[in-house]
């Protein structure tokens, strides 16, 4: 085959890589989430959703990050199935957990809102790009972007970044004008992060259903190999028994043998031309018990 008309096809990390994938993956997002909150900013998707949601009601943002991602989480079982999704549960319980707990393990005083913005940003999206690259997602609006881009071929990052324009909007009624502003500059910066570098097909998503392809039936290359051979027996005894016949002809092979002799070679001929098709007569036999024992 073609070196330019092969497609790859992610295959399944193993458990372990997918464990430091997500470790690494939460780690990340929740200093992202850390660094955007310690300047009151926000940004875009389903973080963005929860930090409006914990400023407007001063939830805990982890356990909001839980709450606000329920609906997702059942789309995203019945769209992608339970693999992708689990994932995703395991994802979104592991970083609420994460960001309560980095408000206890690291304490951010001061940080200028473009810098929290621009690092915050780049952190998330690192860290939502590991997860994609395993099959997973925060969940929420990243969910759907997954989605889309399975069904539609469009790139993750657009379909996240028209859903971040609609959460920077709602901002601008809980948040003060310059720091949506800021959290605009965040959300620039985690969509860029996957425009970048994340493309369709790169993902660990269940691959379309596709019909599998045919294989040959058991035996059938042994069957082949005896309709030749047959065939190929057949052919040189017929043609040994014309020459033999032919008056004059220097090669004489039965030259001298009874006719007896001679019907027997062309049984022998017949029975050589019949070799393959009684195999393939035994395999109707035998293919569907061995099936089945599969």
């Amino acid at each position: 085959m073609d070196q330019s008309s092969r497609v790859h096809v992610a295959r399944p990390h193993a458990l372990l890589n997918d464990a430091q994938g997500f470790a690494t993956a939460i780690l990340l997002v929740a200093l992202g989430l850390a660094m955007l909150r310690s300047a009151q900013l926000l940004t875009g998707g389903i973080p963005g959703l929860a930090f409006l949601m914990s400023y407007a009601t001063s939830w805990p943002l982890g356990w909001t990050l839980l709450i606000v991602n329920l609906p997702f989480i059942a789309f995203a079982w019945r769209v992608f199935g339970p693999r992708f999704t689990w994932k995703t549960i395991i994802v979104v319980a592991g970083l609420s957990l994460g960001v309560e707990g980095m408000g206890r393990a690291l304490s951010v005083h001061s940080a200028h809102p473009l810098f929290a913005a621009i690092v915050g940003g780049l952190l998330i999206g690192v860290g939502l790009l590991v997860l994609f690259r395993h099959g997973a997602s925060l969940g929420g609006f990243g969910v759907l972007a997954l989605f889309l881009q399975r069904r539609r071929g469009w790139r993750a990052g657009t379909v996240q970044m028209v859903c971040d324009a609609a959460i920077v909007a709602a901002a601008f009624a809980l948040v003060e004008p310059s720091r949506v502003v800021y959290s605009i500059v965040s959300a620039v910066m985690v969509n860029l992060v996957l425009v970048w570098n994340h493309r369709p097909g790169e993902q660990g998503l269940p691959p379309r259903s596709s019909p599998a392809p045919r294989e040959a039936p058991f035996g059938q290359a042994h069957a082949d190999k005896a309709h030749a051979v047959g065939d190929a027996s057949e052919t040189s005894i017929r043609h040994h028994l014309a020459q033999d016949s032919r008056p004059g002809s220097g090669n004489r092979p039965y030259q001298g043998a009874s006719p007896r002799v001679r019907r027997s070679l062309r049984g022998a001929a017949g029975a050589a031309g019949n070799v393959g098709e009684s195999i393939d007569q035994s395999l109707t036999h035998i293919k569907g018990p061995l099936a089945r024992r599969r």
